[in-house]
This record gives structure tokens, C-alpha cells and sequence, in this order.
């Protein structure tokens, strides 16, 4: 799965290695994962996205992809107070 918070150990500025995968807060990953479920069922271009990312691989991994979409989508949206934008959404 992707993950919304990297976790690295550092020391003397040098990269030690990656922590646990179990990191960040587990509400919002449940939050994001059914956000994530239900987008493709009323978002039509969601649901178009997705069938292409499945061709390229696991519909797991694809799905994952999206929790981490929707969760960057998020963050940015509140730290700039912006309205959603679908276009934009799934331009990149």
C-alpha cells in the first residue's frame, strides 16, 4: 500500500533506514479507504481512472493508489483552503 507518512530514521543527517508501515493515524486511513470505495460508484471519471490504472496493475495496488490520491487531495485542499477541483483531481 502507499503510504500518506514516510518514516525514516536519521542520524547525523545521514538516512539510517525506513521505519514501520504502521504509521500516521489510522482514522483518517479508514476515512480515506472508503472514500476511496465509494468514488468510482458516483464519480464517473474516478470510476473510468480506475479501470485504466488496472491494466497496469493489481486492483489492490490501484486501489491504494487512490486512498493516497484522495488523502494528498485532502491536505492540500485544507492547507489552502480551495475548493475541490475534479479536473485537477485526476489530471496528474
Amino acid at each position: 500500500m502507499a503510504e500518506l507518512v514516510a518514516c525514516t530514521r536519521e542520524s547525523a543527517g545521514r538516512v539510517k533506514g525506513v521505519g514501520g508501515r504502521k504509521i500516521g493515524n489510522a482514522h483518517l486511513k479508514w476515512a480515506f479507504s472508503e472514500a476511496a470505495s465509494l468514488m468510482p460508484r458516483s464519480f464517473p471519471a474516478a470510476k473510468s481512472w480506475m479501470q485504466r490504472q488496472s491494466q497496469k496493475r493489481d486492483v489492490k495496488k490501484t486501489h491504494a493508489i487512490l486512498e493516497a490520491k484522495i488523502g494528498r487531495t485532502v491536505y492540500h485542499l485544507w492547507r489552502k483552503q480551495v475548493a475541490f477541483d475534479p479536473k485537477k483531481f485526476l489530471a496528474s
